[in-house]
């Protein structure tokens, strides 16, 4: 039997529990405050965890313990089993109770501004006893991609990434379109023509116009040779956004599902102005090869359902 087999069946999911629970506290005492035991089991555990595997896992100081190389090695590991040990739990109350569990959500900014909302609410009636876990980020991005892997999540809805990871399992909702947008009160909300050029210098509240999918803005205004707005306030957050626009002081440009799910009730109106902005895919992640946590099905025909209504408009 290789050395590996050996040490893996010696090793046991209360140790890397504690193993965990010292490199998140940084500190033996902490550590056992947490777990709800005495420091000496703690300290205890950690050696015998060493001395199995043959190697020091954390480094003491004068401010408590760090990992080793070797320690943040085992911490990568450890989380994935015991992120899917959660999961596992969660998948048997889903299949024992249709309406238990737990779903651990990842979402970009828009989607979680309006569309995701929904979604939870209408699970939330269907299923009370169904629980949710939401991390924001840039949709699939760097952040979000590796939690999906480490099964710290078990899905990602907003922008799918334009070459889609062959470890990932895609289902596209719509494509995502932009409108420029102001508050019902601002005077060019009651125009029926409106001239890109007319509105150039009014005062804008924009993301930064660099990153994707943000850059498809600014690549509709050069493709029509129009100069960039100025923009008075650049803010990446679409919240900030749609309090500063509602005001209708400024002008915008928001995500179509943003105005769909919460346009009329901050105040929000879409303004005619002929400018083609490219659309960009918007759909749900998850990996392949993993069972799925059966919540996650649920969740993706709700958001087919709820993304129905609007996902073939222009």
């Amino acid at each position: 039997m290789h050395r590996a087999a050996k040490v893996s069946r010696r090793l046991k999911l209360r140790q890397l529990e504690t193993l965990l629970a010292v490199a998140q506290c940084g500190n033996m005492a902490k550590a056992a405050e947490q777990l709800a035991v005495s420091q000496p089991v703690v300290s205890k555990t950690i050696a015998n965890l060493e001395s199995a595997l043959g190697v020091r896992l954390f480094d003491r100081n004068q401010r408590g313990v760090a990992p080793t190389l070797y320690g943040h090695a085992l911490l990568k590991r450890s989380i994935a089993v015991l992120n899917d040990l959660r999961t596992g739990v969660s998948e048997l109350e889903f299949l024992s109770d249709p309406t238990a569990g737990e779903l651990r959500i990842g979402s970009s900014e828009a989607v979680a501004a309006g569309m995701l909302g929904c979604i939870i609410d209408r699970l939330a009636r269907r299923h009370p006893q169904l629980m949710f876990e939401t991390t924001l980020g840039g949709g699939l991005d760097d952040l979000q991609h590796r939690e999906l892997q480490a099964h710290g999540i078990d899905l990602i809805i907003g922008r799918l990434p334009q070459v889609v990871p062959e470890e990932l399992a895609t289902t596209k909702l719509y494509d995502e379109r932009f409108y420029f947008v102001t508050g019902t009160q601002n005077a060019w909300a009651r125009r029926r023509r409106i001239k890109l050029a007319d509105l150039l210098n009014e005062p804008w509240c924009l993301p930064s116009l660099e990153p994707y999918p943000w850059s498809l803005i600014a690549n509709a205004f050069r493709d029509q040779g129009v100069a960039l707005p100025r923009t008075v306030v650049t803010a990446r957050s679409i919240l900030l956004q749609n309090s500063l626009l509602a005001t209708g002081r400024f002008i915008g440009i928001l995500p179509r599902s943003v105005l769909h799910f919460c346009g009329k009730s901050l105040g929000l109106k879409t303004l005619p102005v002929d400018l083609a902005i490219a659309p960009y895919p918007v759909g749900i992640a998850t990996l392949k090869n993993r069972t799925p946590n059966p919540a996650a099905r649920v969740f993706v025909d709700c958001a087919i359902e709820i993304a129905k209504p609007f996902a073939g408009r222009k």
